[in-house]
Order: structure tokens, then sequence, then C-alpha cells
């Protein structure tokens, strides 16, 4: 029996994901460099810790560039914030509002990060507690997080299903034991999922009794 639900946050709740990529994008191609692909398809849904090379110091080096990384950092926000859309991928109001489940944020990022996008988007209440970079020494595809969640909420692996949009969330959660559904977003739909249990275009396609009978 299912028992609760762990929904990553970046790129399936709110797709921060695609206006980051495009963001760093701008940021190289002023200095007619190209951001590299295999660059932000590692960096996507990894924490800081899990990343060899940031971009801003990536772009210091190929680039030449004097500024310090935080000087690059800071016009990069600049850059994605006027690009991000603080709207709700599709599916996901109904489906925290129609499933009588636990829900639980299991995310990389930090807690600020994600309890202020939450308080912004005013789904913050959907959920019984975030399980963040905060509380763990590794980031997702490291299983910590997922594993941290399950001590948390005194579970166990078979009940309980993961929701992400990234490989390397897949990854994670599928290192706990954990059945996972995909929901790419238009940054990540080309990576490999095979390791999930399914994989949906959306998250309109998805309801409690989905989770009910999937296997």
């Amino acid at each position: 029996m299912i028992k609760a639900l762990f929904f990553d946050f970046d790129g399936l709740i709110l797709d921060t994901e695609t206006p980051e990529v495009k963001a760093w994008e701008q940021m190289f191609s002023l200095h007619n460099l190209e951001y590299p692909t295999h660059v932000w398809q590692n960096i996507v849904g990894r924490g800081p810790d899990q990343v060899e090379e940031q971009p801003a110091k990536l772009l210091k080096r190929l680039a030449n560039l004097p500024q310090a990384e935080e000087v690059i950092h800071q016009e990069f926000r600049t850059i994605y914030f006027n690009i991000l859309k603080h709207e709700p991928r599709p599916g996901v109001i109904n489906l925290l509002e129609n499933t009588p489940l636990p829900k639980f944020i299991v995310s990389s990022s930090d807690l600020n990060w994600v309890s202020g996008h939450l308080t912004t988007l005013n789904l913050g209440h959907h959920f019984q507690n975030r399980i963040t970079r905060d509380l763990v020494t590794r980031t997702k595809p490291a299983p910590d997080l997922y594993l941290k969640a399950l001590e948390l909420t005194d579970l166990n692996s078979n009940e309980v299903w993961a929701l992400e949009d990234s490989e390397n969330g897949l990854r994670a959660a599928k290192a706990a034991g954990i059945k996972t559904v995909v929901c790419p977003n238009p940054t990540t739909q080309h990576l490999d999922f095979s390791l999930a249990d399914a994989v949906v275009d959306s998250l309109e396609s998805i309801s409690y009794e989905w989770f009910q009978t999937a296997h």
C-alpha cells in the first residue's frame, strides 16, 4: 500500500531548470561561447556538492574573465529571474489537491530556496515536511536525501513513490529502492529515464488512483 509521495521540487513542481539553462546559454553567448550540453545535463537535479565545475567558474576560465565568480553569478541571476515564471507545471495543483496521501518535498536545493518558491506559489501547505540538502552530506544522484526522507517518515521504500523530472533525481530515488515516476520538463526530456518505473508527459495524467494501481 502506498502511504506517501516524495516530490522533487526544481523542474517538477516549478520549472526552474529550463530558465537556468537559457540564462547560462545567454551568459556564454555574450562571450561568443556555447554553454556545453554535457555540463548542464550533469548539473540538472544535482546539488552543488555533486557538481565538479560550476558554470560561473567554467565561463570565467573559458572566456578568461577578470570578474570574480560571484560577480558573474550575479549577472546570471539577473537574466535568470527575468526568464523564470512563477507558475506551477501543468497538473501540479490538481495532483496536490486531489491526492489524499501525505506529501513531502525531497530536493537537492536548500530549504530557503524551496520554501520561498512554495510560499510564492501558495503550495507550501500541501507538504508535511521538506527534506532538502541542509539535512544531508550528499545530494542527488546519491540516495541520501531519499534515505533521510524514509527515516523521517518512518516508511519503507515500498510504501512510497517518488516523482522526479531529472535523470540525477531518478538515480537517487532508485538507489534508495523507491519506485519512481518521471515527468520530464523541456530541458530534461531527452535524458535517459530507462530506470524509471513510469514516464509521463504531464502530471495531469497522474491521480491518486494511478498510484494505487501502478506496479
